[in-house]
């Protein structure tokens, strides 16, 4: 289990090992739809869900990917919970090629990470910003084989960043904001 192989490699030994062991393995659960039960199922993967021990395990099985995605020249990333972010710098001349070069790198080096952790991206919910001095590019982004879709803004820990890097949340006009006739 590589949760208990990263464990080791954080220190963790002996009593403790063992209760955390006994504590993520051996889960069972069993569904319900309507008035319907499943048989019970044997879970080989993931934590329990709502325990206060989940979350911290998490981060710790997690903990090694900022170092892996830090190993690419130019990129800087951070982790909060389950949110990943990172970015680079490039030189406004050859911003997009760059751009592209650099993230993409970290983007396989992501896939790889994911691959032997048994973690997967949900790329629906996955895009990226670009913005230059005013100027959006246009990098060709993917993870696996599926293009990343861009966006002029996101929220990331309750502050929303836009293109032009003002932190100005855009104003919604209403109907009331047209001129009458």
């Amino acid at each position: 289990m590589n949760l208990l192989l990263k464990l080791v490699r954080c220190g963790i030994r002996s009593n403790i090992l063992q209760w955390l062991e006994s504590f993520i393995s051996h889960r069972a659960c069993k569904f319900r739809y309507g008035e319907c039960y499943s048989k019970y199922h044997i879970l080989k993967t993931g934590l329990p869900q709502g325990t206060v021990n989940s979350c911290t395990l998490f981060n710790l099985y997690i903990n090694d990917l900022t170092g892996e995605l830090n190993s690419v020249p130019g990129i800087k990333c951070l982790l909060y919970a389950d949110d990943l972010v990172f970015w680079t710098e490039a030189d406004k001349r050859k911003a997009e090629e760059e751009a592209e070069q650099t993230l993409n790198k970290a983007l396989a080096i992501l896939e790889k990470w994911c691959e032997r952790n048994n973690m997967k991206i949900n790329t629906s919910k996955t895009a990226f910003q670009s913005s230059l001095a005013h100027k959006t590019i246009h990098p060709r982004l993917r993870y696996k084989r599926t293009a990343l879709s861009q966006s002029n803004q996101f929220r990331y820990l309750g502050v929303t960043f836009d293109n032009e890097l003002n932190w100005i949340k855009p104003r919604i006009k209403s109907p009331r904001d047209s001129p009458s006739a």
